[in-house]
């Protein structure tokens, strides 16, 4: 290399363009379905139910009763856990 020549030019540092953003991702980029399309999925999966919460029961009641579909949801009782008190 001779005294006047310059090396290679500085490599410029890239801005990562290619980067999602958390909201993007969740509801842009992950597929969604319906409820109803669930009950015919074959392979294991991980889903998000998003839904809009109507009314908070005062009660001790944590389950919802129905859902935008208009079907009624009636709880397990059996799935239920016994309350306990921890202090």
């Amino acid at each position: 290399m001779d005294k006047g020549d310059s090396p290679s030019p500085a490599i410029c540092m890239l801005q990562d363009t290619s980067k999602i953003s958390i909201e993007d991702d969740f509801l842009n980029i992950i597929p969604m379905t319906t409820i109803e399309a669930l009950k015919d999925m074959k392979m294991e999966t991980s889903l998000v139910v998003c839904g809009v919460v109507k009314v908070i029961l005062d009660e001790d009641d944590w389950f919802y009763t129905a859902c935008i579909c208009h079907k009624k949801v009636y709880p397990d009782e059996k799935n239920i856990s016994p309350e306990v008190t921890r202090y």
